[in-house]
């Protein structure tokens, strides 16, 4: 009786390689068959000159802001960042 209990147990590890190998087989066939030739960027680039026409064509109100003074740090009102700031100039 316990012999026969061995064949059982072999006979189901054996079905589930079986099972787990013919898994992996369907896996990588249905695989194979992707085709990923068509996956590509569907944008491109613009030039900058191009990206302005486009911003001011879509609506979005740009602000006529100036760009931010080349001490935009110190509007903080923070010493410690000036500090930082500084001193990383200094060290350039």
């Amino acid at each position: 009786m316990n012999s026969r209990k061995r064949e059982e147990f072999t006979d189901l590890r054996s079905g589930r390689s079986f099972a787990a190998n013919v898994s992996a087989a369907v896996l990588l066939l249905l695989l194979a068959v992707c085709s990923f030739s068509d996956l590509k960027p569907q944008s491109s680039l613009l030039s900058p000159g191009d990206a302005g026409e486009t911003l001011a064509n879509s609506g979005i109100a740009l602000s006529p802001a100036a760009w931010p003074s080349e001490t935009w740090w110190t509007s903080f009102n923070d010493a410690q960042l000036n500090t930082l700031v500084e001193e990383a100039l200094a060290n350039r």
